[in-house]
């Protein structure tokens, strides 16, 4: 008569026999330790806010830039062409001629 062997897989054994598809060192603490860095505790929030101060400062200097150069400068500019050739009697003969004036009623 054969004897039967039972065999029952117990979690040691599947450590054991298969640790090498998770944990390639063998160990898990050593593999964790190695891969991630500490973070970071002390100063970590000064640290980011000279980081986003300092982006903040330029980008807000760009902005300030590229509307004084695009917007200012060619508005002024426009102004000063307008009232340069600019006579402010034509302009009222015109607008007193149309009817658009109430105290001055066209001729």
């Amino acid at each position: 008569m054969q004897k039967r062997i039972t065999f029952c897989i117990t979690e040691n054994y599947f450590k054991q026999r298969f640790s090498y598809f998770f944990y390639p060192s063998g160990n898990p603490v050593t593999m964790s330790a190695a891969l991630l860095p500490k973070p970071q505790m002390r100063g970590l929030l000064a640290r980011r806010m000279k980081f986003h101060l300092l982006g903040a400062f330029l980008v807000s200097m760009g902005c300030a830039t590229l509307y004084k150069f695009g917007i200012a400068e060619p508005r002024k500019q426009a102004y000063a062409d307008f009232y340069r050739n600019y006579d402010p009697m034509k302009d009222f003969e015109a607008m007193k001629a149309a009817g658009v004036l109430e105290s001055a009623p066209p001729k």
